[in-house]
């Protein structure tokens, strides 16, 4: 089922549509402030656009939902914890705008591939674990990589744009790194 939501609504509430499974296709409207904790979670939601105008996608608000496309629209700034933990992602591209990416936020999806954007400096612990990574390129506007960030992904190569980064324990914990380049290469 396709739900359109009316375009005056500016907030969609904690688990407004948590395990509605018939729930396939959504439309936000182009208002849209926040979206709440759990708000889709476990539901049948498989592709969705989130408006510029969100500004904060709360804890869990994707959480094991049949989730496989999003979109990002240029002015999304918050992603809270666990937000899209579990969802069939495979990729994402992250708008330039986002300058909080909160733990967890896509660990055990089906990423192979993420665009980090330009707003980005912190990657926080488990945002990545578990996921099918196999190469990134981390950009020079990320400092900070947090405790699990990557573990258990399937990377193979890394290349750092910035030399003057943290990387916290266990980041990269049980992935098969091959090739790891920090900077332009050396």
């Amino acid at each position: 089922e396709k739900v359109v939501l009316p375009e005056k609504l500016a907030s969609i509430g904690t688990c407004a549509f948590d395990s509605c499974n018939n729930l396939t296709d959504i439309e936000l409207p182009s208002n849209l402030e926040y979206i709440g904790e759990s708000a889709f979670a476990s539901s049948g939601v498989r592709e969705v656009v989130i408006p510029a105008s969100v500004g904060l996608i709360d804890y869990n608000a994707y959480r094991y939902s049949k989730l496989s496309k999003i979109t990002f629209e240029e002015g999304v700034s918050e992603i809270y914890s666990s937000a899209f933990y579990g969802t069939k992602l495979t990729s994402v591209k992250l708008p330039n705008s986002l300058e909080y990416l909160g733990s967890w936020a896509f660990a055990d999806t089906l990423l192979s591939e993420v665009d980090f954007g330009s707003g980005l400096t912190d990657i926080l612990s488990g945002t990545f674990y578990g996921t099918n990574l196999t190469s990134i390129t981390i950009p020079a506007n990320i400092e900070y990589i947090g405790d699990e960030a990557f573990a258990y992904s399937n990377l193979k190569s890394v290349v750092f744009g910035n030399e003057a980064i943290y990387i916290g324990e266990s980041a990269f914990c049980g992935c098969s790194i091959e090739t790891l380049n920090i900077k332009d290469g050396t």
